[in-house]
């Protein structure tokens, strides 16, 4: 029963929620090739922080286009919407349909000359969507058939860049100490101001007597 209780926080929607706001997983980046797009987990030239107001917008490409140290190009063409704006790094970019900041990673942008050569793209993903994405497919939490005879539970992840999946599960794993900790904590305080209650009243009863 216990087994079972943990294996729920352990893929609650609070636990997932919190592992993807810690790793920034609401944004994805990717570098557009001639004939494949493939995501690009670490070691981005540029960060993007931001949210997204119009809805119809989630999951649609920014594309992005660094023209040089300072400055870049954003476009987006749906059938309903254009946009294009250049911008620089560090200036907010403000419409009623979205919101965002793009920061540089100065390093890799002075070692690769040909960065102005290369198409990025970034996503907005609806944090609540990815949240059903991982408690439905994504995120597995069983117990362990190598172990039958400990409580032990085998949790996996299932994505396109394995080391996304990795981070993902060790920093749910954390969370989820960090929680079991918190609550242990939360329970102690409690039976403490409980027993520190039942004394004062104990104590006040003798003092009658």
């Amino acid at each position: 029963e216990d087994l079972e209780n943990e294996k729920l926080i352990i893929t609650s929607s609070q636990l997932i929620g919190e592992t993807i706001d810690e790793l920034n997983l609401d944004i994805s980046y990717y570098i557009k090739g001639r004939l494949i797009t493939g995501e690009v987990y670490k070691e981005t030239p540029f960060k993007v922080e931001g949210k997204i107001s119009d809805r119809k917008l989630y999951d649609v490409p920014f594309n992005m286009h660094i023209l040089n140290s300072q400055r870049f190009r954003v476009d987006i063409s749906t059938d309903e919407y254009k946009y294009s704006q250049e911008a620089r790094f560090g200036d907010p970019v403000v419409t009623s349909k979205f919101s965002f900041i793009v920061s540089r990673d100065s390093d890799i942008v002075k070692r690769n000359s040909h960065i102005s050569d290369i198409n990025y793209e970034f996503e907005f993903h609806n944090r609540n969507t990815l949240i059903k994405h991982y408690k439905s497919s994504a995120l597995k939490a069983d117990k362990d058939i190598n172990a039958p005879n400990a409580t032990a539970i085998l949790i996996t992840a299932e994505d396109a860049v394995p080391q996304k999946a990795i981070d993902f599960i060790s920093t749910l794993t954390n969370n989820y100490i960090e929680n079991s900790v918190s609550v242990n904590k939360k329970v102690n305080e409690n039976t403490l101001v409980f027993i520190d209650g039942q004394l004062r009243e104990v104590e006040a009863q003798l003092n009658n007597v």
